[in-house]
């Protein structure tokens, strides 16, 4: 089922977040996580082997940092989560290649 996916500007810097899409597979924006992560240690996130083998950083075998669809401070950064569960809303330049992407989807059970 494709949702309409929303383009929300950061809430930290009021960096632009562009159009929305329509989309079946996303990946969360800031507001999202808070409200369906509200706490820390819910977001921290280990790698799998096949993500530490593709050069996916593993902070030592610890939790890694992941994507949000959010900008960043700047409109070459996409925020992210941290290895801690913190949320970065000054983000990261989006070609870095150590941080990963959890995607999210909804599912109707009706």
């Amino acid at each position: 089922m494709d949702s309409i996916i929303p383009a929300v500007n950061n809430p930290g810097f009021g960096t632009e977040a562009g159009v929305s899409t329509t989309d079946k597979i996303f990946i969360l924006n800031i507001n999202e996580v808070e409200k369906y992560f509200p706490i820390e240690t819910d977001r921290q996130c280990q790698p799998t082997d096949s993500a530490i083998a593709n050069s996916i950083y593993d902070f030592n075998n610890y939790n890694s940092c992941w994507w949000l669809r959010s900008p960043g401070s700047y409109q070459k950064h996409a925020s992210g989560i941290a290895n801690s569960g913190s949320i970065s809303f000054s983000g990261a330049f989006v070609n870095s290649d150590q941080i990963f992407v959890r995607p999210a989807m909804w599912i109707s059970i009706k």
